[in-house]
């Protein structure tokens, strides 16, 4: 390692703890590449301050001068004492052990979500015109509250060409533009599920526009509006394992992705027979095929961007980075999305972004079938439920930031609208 020069210490001597203090300030080693001539540069300015009889002007051009050392050596991170820094090449996330990995995916997950959160959150100005070219498209997960919801959409808006619920048995609306055929709203409640059973982002943004222009025509004027509901992945996945215990199993939806459905070998069945009735918590948790685990996150993703049900193209970390940073940007483009746990806040929101207003109150039922079980749960198989669903955690925490912003956003601006109302009528 080539020798440092030492500081001039005002009686001809150069003091040899310069030579550390140096070193580990410039946070380079001889094996840099272009270090060698740089410190052939610095061993040459440092002699010459040597050589000064100022001792105040060697030591403030020193200081100077390391400063803009520093800067050059080390300008994306300090440099600890001990280590070298040296810039990181491409990111190979396959290569690293498992360990590594999921430290790495989560480094990355949290760079990306402080990325996310500096951007701005999209609010909506302006009321939902009925007799425009506007459509709502409800994207309905599983229990999320999605039912309850979609019926507040069909039975409770205050809109002058109220939606038609001729049959009790059936559980269909006829909702339609005022004093047109068109409809407004694309949800289980007034078209079905026209495009497969619980169809999630993907199957809707390739099946809803063809959809509409074979029923309607074509209209290069229309606009799809997406909204959704989300819910606390605990108590989301809970009440879908005793949703499932009661018989429940969705296995005729079609998960489309690409043009295709995915095969029997991109989603494996967790159970023999008809349903999963009999299934235990320890099972449900158990089967890595259980679409259950990350829902949320799964049916909010553009499914495209990561090869639909076909897990062999890239590693599961990749996978689950993809997936969650496209919920995370289809939720944000979403102007309204409801939380299921804030029913009161859900209806204001609704109510603010699309200037409609409801006839009766959003009330916020507790009594779930998820709290029959949640108050009983063992702390392990919480945690694992956790860790299973840890992109849907994390989407949920992004939804709550979004959530209250929107909600922040709206109170200020009423309060601004009722400043203004309060200083006119000062005025006149």
């Amino acid at each position: 390692m080539t020798e440092l020069p030492r500081l001039y210490s005002g009686k001809g001597k150069l003091d040899p703890s310069f030579h550390i203090a140096v070193h580990q300030f410039m946070c380079v080693t001889s094996e840099d590449i272009g270090a060698v001539g740089l410190r052939s540069w610095i061993s040459h300015v440092m002699n010459l301050c040597a050589n000064s009889k100022n001792f105040a002007l060697v030591v403030i051009f020193c200081f100077l001068f390391l400063c803009i050392l520093l800067l050059y050596t080390c300008p994306f991170a300090s440099c600890p004492r001990g280590t070298t820094y040296k810039q990181q090449g491409p990111l190979h996330v396959g290569s690293a052990s498992h360990e590594d990995r999921t430290s790495l995916v989560e480094n990355i997950l949290n760079s990306k979500e402080q990325e996310l959160d500096s951007e701005k959150v999209f609010f909506r100005d302006r009321p939902f015109d009925m007799r425009g070219n506007e459509v709502i498209v409800f994207l309905h997960t599983q229990k999320t509250g999605g039912s309850n919801f979609e019926r507040h959409l069909v039975k409770n808006l205050n809109i002058p060409n109220k939606c038609i619920c001729l049959s009790k048995t059936k559980k269909r609306c006829t909702c339609t533009r005022p004093g047109s055929k068109k409809q407004w709203l694309i949800s289980r409640y007034s078209t079905g599920w026209n495009c497969g059973l619980h169809a999630d982002w993907t199957e809707l943004n390739a099946c809803v526009p063809k959809y509409m222009n074979n029923k309607e025509g074509k209209n290069s004027n229309r606009t799809f509006v997406y909204a959704t509901y989300l819910r606390e992945p605990v108590a989301r996945f809970v009440s879908e394992f005793r949703h499932i215990q009661r018989g429940a199993t969705w296995k005729t939806a079609l998960h489309m992705c690409n043009g295709r459905r995915a095969t029997a070998e991109e989603i494996p069945k967790c159970y023999e027979g008809d349903d999963w009735g009999d299934v235990t918590l320890s099972q449900f948790l158990n089967c890595s095929s259980n679409l259950a685990i990350n829902r949320q996150t799964r049916m909010l993703a553009d499914l495209t961007l990561v090869n639909c049900y076909n897990k062999t193209s890239m590693t599961q970390e990749v996978r689950n980075f993809k997936m969650l940073q496209s919920a995370k940007a289809n939720l944000r483009q979403m102007p309204f999305f409801g939380i299921v746990e804030h029913q009161k806040e859900n209806q204001y929101l609704f109510e603010q972004t699309f200037g409609l207003k409801f006839l009766r109150p959003f009330k916020q039922e507790n009594a779930t079938h998820a709290q029959e079980i949640l108050p009983v749960l063992d702390p392990i198989s919480k945690a694992k439920i956790r860790k299973l669903n840890a992109l849907d955690e994390q989407l949920y925490s992004f939804a709550k930031s979004l959530f209250f912003k929107k909600l922040l956003y709206f109170k200020n601006k009423r309060k601004k609208v009722t400043t203004k109302l309060k200083l006119r009528n000062l005025k006149t």
